[in-house]
């Protein structure tokens, strides 16, 4: 019985810090979600990624330093398709509207043995503003990317 009145006051404090309705402006279709923030979910971001694959530059994880040659025959932006789950997370930057974001798709992975086989994790984290129109604009070609599976 003692996690009741923890559980009971984390979904207080939820909701005391969640924004409220009125907050959102018109055009936001989620209660309580501003057209900025729908504007940076994980299509969005999968989106842009595909626009500018031409001006990409792979960047290591760790240093963003662009990839060797050696890693780049990893380097892929899938498109959204059934079975891909796609996640995202964007921490607001100095700079008005722009963010730091981290896309996370993870598939499964049917060319590997069966017993060895698991799904397989990308993770591309970029920078970008949200514009007036609720667009998005890649602030640098570097994408720091990285794949586990």
């Amino acid at each position: 019985m003692k996690h009741v009145p923890t559980i009971m006051l984390t979904a207080l404090l939820l909701a005391a810090c969640s924004p409220s309705e009125v907050d959102a402006p018109d055009g936001a279709s989620v209660p309580g979600v501003t057209a900025e923030q729908m504007a940076l979910d994980p299509e969005s971001l999968n989106a842009l990624l595909l626009a500018e694959a031409d001006n990409l530059v792979p960047s290591d994880w760790s240093t963003g330093e662009p990839a060797p040659d050696t890693a780049l025959v990893y380097w892929y932006v899938p498109e959204l398709r059934e079975g891909i789950t796609a996640d995202s997370d964007c921490t607001p930057q100095d700079e008005p509207a722009s963010y730091d974001c981290t896309l996370t798709l993870t598939a499964p992975n049917p060319e590997a043995d069966e017993e060895e086989r698991r799904d397989v994790t990308a993770m591309y984290r970029l920078q970008v503003r949200v514009n007036d129109d609720n667009s998005l604009t890649l602030l640098s070609p570097n994408v720091r990317w990285a794949v586990q599976g």
